[in-house]
């Protein structure tokens, strides 16, 4: 009896080992990009997120330009590409642009995260939520001056390195 036990604990622990952050997977323009569905329901609905169990695992996996399809075809389904997952894109250390489609509307925590030479991202105005640190420790950040980050026309961060408690502005129309 304690070897069955013994032998059920470690199948457990195989199978848990090999837990995947995507559901699937498909070739766009060259790129082959994960997803993570998110409904099952009409409209169906995908995230795009990392390959494997985390960023880290594959940070070499994107190069380049990288174009994220407003949609997907999965098992006989068109998904609609609606979100980009947290530490999606994280340390793709030779990723240099992205077009982001116009279906995204949430760009989650980290997801360019230490992507040291993305200097081009493609912002639609239909995203509406963006993680915090989303964008950190990438050109296209660095590049920002101090001061009020809108990002379309909302207001993302005040980027600043003082220390002041600081009264900030925010544009009409935000």
């Amino acid at each position: 009896m304690k070897k069955l036990l013994i032998v059920f604990i470690a199948i457990i622990f195989a199978f848990s080992f090999n837990a995947k952050a995507e559901d699937f997977f498909s070739v766009y323009n060259g790129d082959t990009i994960y997803y993570k569905i998110t409904s099952l329901t009409y409209p169906y609905k995908v995230s795009v997120t990392c390959k494997g169990i985390s960023s880290y695992s594959y940070a070499d996996e994107y190069s380049g330009s990288v174009f994220i399809p407003d949609s997907v075809f999965y098992d006989g389904k068109f998904f609609l590409v609606s979100s980009i997952d947290e530490n999606a894109f994280e340390s793709c250390y030779n990723l240099i642009s992205v077009k982001i489609p116009s279906s995204v509307v949430i760009i989650g925590a980290r997801a360019f995260f230490d992507c040291t030479e993305l200097s081009t991202i493609d912002i639609p105005s239909s995203v509406t939520t963006i993680g915090m640190g989303a964008f950190y420790y990438t050109p296209w950040y660095d590049a920002i001056p101090d001061g009020e980050v809108y990002i379309n026309n909302f207001l993302y961060e005040y980027k600043t390195s003082s220390t002041e408690y600081l009264y900030i502005n925010v544009r009409e129309g935000t």
